[in-house]
């Protein structure tokens, strides 16, 4: 629609990719966007294309630009330093008020920790999915939402 909202919790990476040909293993390939029937006896492989970064542009469509943008960032390294670099980034590219960090790491131990960094890298760190939907929305009420 076109009413205003005030932010968005941009919380997985759904849009990273979209497929870009199907292929049947009797050689046949389908565009995407092909309105063509795939044998549901074939056997397929689907070739993915890179997507342009949602997060990087909600700021333009947004009706508002009062918008709060919180990104998310998964890592899979134990380099602490590697880390901070890949947040930095979604700050950079982004332009994110907030941004909510883990490591794939840190989900193998029994626990889901997420890390919620501000702009200027002030760090909270958070112990589960409870925790972090509880800071989540006690930092948009406070934001001036």
């Amino acid at each position: 629609g076109s009413g205003k909202f005030s932010a968005v919790i941009h919380a997985a990476a759904v849009s990273d990719f979209s497929i870009a040909s199907i292929e049947e293993d009797n050689g046949k390939t389908h565009l995407a966007n092909s309105q063509r029937k795939i044998s549901s006896e074939a056997a397929i492989t689907l070739k993915m294309k890179r997507n342009p970064k949602l997060i990087t542009v909600l700021r333009n469509y947004a009706n508002n630009p009062e918008l709060k943008v919180i990104g998310f960032k998964m890592t899979a390294t134990d380099s602490i330093e590697a880390q901070l670099q890949a947040v930095k980034k979604v700050f950079s590219d982004s332009q994110s008020d907030l941004v909510v960090h883990n490591d794939i790491h840190e989900m193998k131990t029994g626990k889901h920790i997420y890390h919620a960094f501000a702009a200027d890298l002030e760090k909270r760190d958070l112990q589960n999915k409870l925790e972090l939907g509880l800071f989540l929305a006690q930092y948009l009420l406070t934001k001036g939402l």
